[in-house]
């Protein structure tokens, strides 16, 4: 595959927009279809999860609730985006399997698709857990607003993801249980609901984790900070990584990805 049609196929995303958008508002139509309150069902079980999570480890670790319950609400409303982009890209071909049968969609704009989808979800997310944490004493100022451009480079990482992903998960299925499996790990070790302290023994976890660094450029402006220069340099590097792994995955899947199916 050419250097020229490896940049049309992104050049689709800008250019052919309006179909993956649409797309992507009927794929949370669909879902939630006959439900009253739609994809604030899922806002509503994270904002179930922060309240229960945020009582139990603030006694399991000492810690002040109101701080915790921030800490751990802004992370996990960050870590949410992060995580599903990275599920759903494993399943973006086999998902849209008819799709590509009768139709010619460059892979970037299924990808595109699934990034929409889901900040369409976080953004249901942010308004629920955003009013949760006022109720309990939060007060988000101007700094919060800083958040956007993190959302922004998760967006970008998740595009390159899912097209770095999708083909290589639709020839090997078998990966996509693995990346599940890495994510719910991830989970764990990344300072969601525990918070790094200073000399920590184990700082691969911290500042050689780029999905840390992610979730801190958003939860960091949430709670009043601003994000790290290592934040910034680490998730620039993490995006640059995915789409190089993007661009490679493309060019030897783009023949043979029919086959796949």
């Amino acid at each position: 595959m050419t250097a020229s049609a490896i940049v049309a196929d992104f050049a689709s995303v800008a250019t052919r927009w309006r179909t993956w958008t649409l797309m992507a508002d009927q794929d949370i139509k669909m879902r939630y279809k006959r439900s009253i309150l739609g994809p604030f069902w899922i806002s509503i079980a994270m904002a179930t999860t922060v309240v229960t999570i945020g009582v139990l480890y603030a006694e399991v670790f000492n810690q002040p609730y109101k701080e915790f319950l921030s800490w751990f609400g802004c992370g996990v409303l960050a870590w949410a985006l992060v995580s599903s982009v990275m599920l759903e890209a494993c399943t973006i071909i086999a998902d849209n399997d008819s799709v590509l049968r009768s139709v010619n969609m460059p892979i970037p704009m299924l990808s595109a698709r699934m990034v929409y989808r889901n900040v369409v979800i976080f953004f249901h997310n942010a308004l629920v857990v955003g009013l949760l944490l006022v109720l309990f004493g939060l007060k988000f100022s101007a700094l919060a607003l800083y958040a956007i451009p993190g959302v922004v480079l998760i967006v970008l990482f998740g595009l390159f993801v899912g097209v770095a992903l999708g083909p290589i998960c639709a020839r090997f299925r078998d990966l996509a249980q693995v990346v599940a499996s890495a994510v719910q790990v991830l989970f764990f070790v990344t300072p969601i609901f525990w918070s790094p302290k200073p000399g920590f023994s184990r700082p691969i976890l911290i500042e050689g984790n780029p999905f840390y660094h992610f979730v801190q450029l958003v939860r960091a402006p949430m709670l009043g900070e601003a994000p790290t220069l290592v934040n910034w340099q680490v998730s620039l590097v993490a995006v640059g990584v995915a789409a190089a792994l993007a661009m490679v995955s493309l060019a030897a899947s783009r023949k043979s990805i029919y086959l796949w199916l």
